[in-house]
């Protein structure tokens, strides 16, 4: 059988958007409380010392994030950029930081065993994983001065841990 040039034009684009449309369903936004206002969100997450960044394909990493959309809620962006970008599912716990250009950087925790792993279909990144913040340093940013702050703050957070644990039960590890 023999498929014309025009035929064939229109039936990759169709076949593409078959395939994203079978992928994996996105978790529900965990975030329960008042919304913020932002134009972009994203999340800070550290498991066992190491912190959840993805590299772009703009060069450079940086935490997980994207921009909010209109009547989406920042911190439910927030987890699921997490979740498209790093495919790890995230809570929003509490704001870390406000960017000058409106960015929301909120601390986050992981929904079960994280396990980073990047959708061959995702156009934004090309890494994601865990990495110790004494290595910070050594990796290229996407936004070079935002490595010394994040690696303090998180840092201070798991010294603040280990001080003071974050107490968790339950099979999901609801936070008591």
């Amino acid at each position: 059988m023999r498929i014309s040039g025009l035929r064939l034009r229109w039936l990759m684009p169709l076949m593409l958007l078959l395939l994203v449309g079978c992928g994996e369903q996105a978790p529900p936004c965990h975030y329960v409380g008042e919304p913020d206002e932002a134009p972009s969100a994203g999340c800070l997450v550290v498991y066992h010392g190491k912190v959840l960044l993805v590299e772009t394909r703009l060069g450079g990493f940086t935490p997980p994030g994207g921009t909010v959309g209109p009547g989406d809620v920042p911190q439910c962006t927030a987890e699921l950029e997490t979740w498209e970008e790093s495919g790890v599912e995230v809570e929003v716990t509490e704001l870390f930081h406000r960017f000058r250009n409106g960015f929301r950087l909120y601390w986050c925790e992981p929904v079960g065993e994280p396990t980073p792993r990047v959708d061959p279909l995702q156009l934004e990144v090309v890494e994601a994983g865990f990495y110790e913040p004494s290595a910070f340093e050594t990796l290229k940013w996407r936004f070079p001065e935002q490595a010394e702050m994040l690696r303090d703050a998180v840092e201070a957070r798991i010294q603040s841990d280990a001080a003071e644990p974050r107490i968790q039960s339950g099979a999901e590890g609801e936070k008591k």
